[in-house]
């Protein structure tokens, strides 16, 4: 299994957790996206060449923050050199997990906390509306 591609070793691990794959067209290349039950799980995937460019590290924890809203649980997957450089707990505040890799195995550094969607509550106060008008007025 060490000569198959990252993109399907992970593939595997989350199918032997009980996940189903969703469809490959509605993802980035180099990313996974499952179904476990009701939750969706993400996974960005990094590969080594990927930490010769700081912006492609940068990048991929941004692109996972963004996906909030749309999946339960966020995986960054990374080569096992990853876990030396950088402090896996730092992951844990945000609810992203961990899944560090090499050519023999894939480990769970940091365990994903369930992330609820948020909701933007909009505010829609006459009072402050009629108070823009009239400052708007006021600047005219």
């Amino acid at each position: 299994m060490a000569d198959l591609p990252i993109e399907d070793r992970l593939l595997h691990y989350f199918l032997a957790m009980g996940a189903h794959q969703t469809e490959r067209s509605e993802i980035p290349q180099n990313n996974l996206a499952f179904i476990s039950g009701s939750e969706k799980i993400y996974v960005v995937i990094l590969k080594s060449e990927d930490f010769v460019e700081r912006s492609r590290v940068i990048e991929a924890i941004l692109s996972l923050t963004s996906l909030r809203n749309s999946s339960q649980l966020l995986y960054l997957a990374a080569p096992r050199l990853m876990g030396t450089v950088i402090d896996a707990a730092i992951f844990k505040p945000y609810g992203i997990g961990l899944l560090l890799f090499d050519d023999r195995r894939i480990d769970e550094a940091v365990a994903p906390q369930l992330v609820q969607p948020t909701k933007l509550v909009r505010q829609t106060s006459q009072s402050s509306d009629s108070g823009l008008f009239t400052e708007l007025a006021t600047l005219r």
